[in-house]
């Protein structure tokens, strides 16, 4: 009964989340850097998308999830700023990592 009560913006809303879900994305670090290394920084803006919710594998993806979602301080240019830095500096740990056992 309480239904008929709500508007019809609210029924819509409900229609919508019975049928259709949520966009929800898991995130990993090697990914991450994989599309960093293949397409730069719009390759990892590609990749987080439009997504309702993240779902974080390792520090590095929860990290960049984070800052992301932040309502950050700075401008947009900032914040893809410190996702880049995150993102390579753990590229360039992992290459030289397997350099090393090389």
């Amino acid at each position: 009964m309480s239904f008929f009560l709500l508007s019809l913006y609210d029924k819509c809303l409900i229609i919508k989340k019975k049928f259709m879900g949520f966009n929800k994305r898991y995130v990993s670090g090697e990914q991450l850097i994989s599309r960093y290394r293949d397409k730069g920084l719009l390759g990892v803006e590609e990749y987080l998308g439009k997504a309702d919710v993240f779902i974080s594998t390792d520090r590095l993806s929860e990290n960049v999830v984070d800052v992301y979602n932040s309502m950050f301080s700075g401008s947009t240019i900032e914040k893809w700023d410190v996702i880049t830095k995150l993102v390579s500096d753990e590229s360039i740990k992992q290459q030289w990592d397997s350099d090393k056992l090389s």
